[in-house]
């Protein structure tokens, strides 16, 4: 039994932003226009202008009239939209760039391509490849088109609906982070953690020189923050529990990965001398995923 020819009327086509689509009929003038083409087209607008304006004058009053009339795109006439709707009463919508699977004939074209190739044969002349593209195109199955088109449809919808989704989130504004800290309890905490480390004083002095930065900030208004603490604390946590360092680690937490697992490495030792006593450990204990 043969198949269902496919036979589909629309209202609006999508297609996608390639050159060939943005080949202008009409579009507002620019900087680059003579002064001239801008006068014509103010014209074809009918806006008033003086005939003794220069360029400028003419291209400010030009800029105006696109901002206060929906924008530069609002002007543009494109000629296969003109095209298509003159001889099909089609109107064409554009994809967002990038988003060539919300156009069904993306999904046309992937079946062409794969029919061509199970039929075909490299050696083919461009003949017969020609008339098999246009007898599968022309038999292209009914239901199968429809199928193509409403699954474009649907992802569509989808991404709508989480933009809608998203449209309806509330940000919390009044939310705020309050630390009330007691400061004999935050300083015996610190001298607790940086007891906890047992680093050294050239490590220590490491932490302190990257943390040299933070010290400078000035206590936000509203809150108690004690920047000692939150120095000691991410020092604490970077230099104490950071287990799988990089190449990129800084010296320091390289030599407390190290001490902490009791690998002894020189006290001049550089940061690439440094890793590859890391590496070395770590293939000892089964690798990086091993630990």
């Amino acid at each position: 039994m043969p198949s269902k020819k496919c036979c589909i009327i629309i209202d609006n086509a999508p297609i996608d932003n390639a050159p060939y689509h943005n080949l202008t009929r009409e579009k507002p003038p620019t900087t680059s226009s003579k002064k001239d083409e801008i006068a014509f087209w103010m014209m074809e607008h009918n806006l008033l202008f003086s005939s003794k304006a220069t360029k400028p004058e003419l291209l400010s009053l030009v800029k105006s009239h696109i901002a206060a009339n929906g924008g530069r795109a609002a002007f543009v006439v494109y000629e296969v939209n003109s095209w298509a709707e003159e001889l099909y009463g089609v109107r064409n919508l554009r994809l967002p760039p990038y988003h060539c699977h919300w156009n069904a004939i993306e999904f046309v074209w992937a079946d062409l391509k794969s029919h061509l190739r199970r039929f075909g044969d490299p050696s083919d002349k461009l003949e017969i490849v020609r008339n098999r593209a246009l007898d599968f195109l022309q038999n292209y199955d009914g239901s199968k088109a429809s199928s193509v088109i409403e699954h474009s449809r649907r992802d569509e919808n989808d991404v709508r609906q989480m933009q809608h989704e998203k449209d309806q989130m509330v940000d919390d504004e009044d939310f705020s982070l309050v630390y009330n800290v007691n400061e004999s309890v935050v300083e015996a905490d610190i001298e607790e953690d940086l007891s906890d480390l047992s680093m050294n004083n050239e490590e220590l002095n490491a932490v302190e020189g990257e943390n040299e930065e933070a010290n400078s900030l000035e206590e936000p208004s509203g809150h108690k923050i004690v920047l000692d603490m939150n120095i000691a604390v991410m020092s604490h946590f970077r230099l104490h529990y950071f287990v799988h360092p990089t190449k990129s680690s800084k010296k320091a937490e390289l030599r407390a990965f190290l001490k902490k697992h009791n690998v002894d490495c020189a006290v001049d030792a550089t940061n690439l001398q440094l890793w590859e006593e890391v590496k070395s450990f770590m293939e000892t204990r089964g690798g990086r995923d091993a630990m």
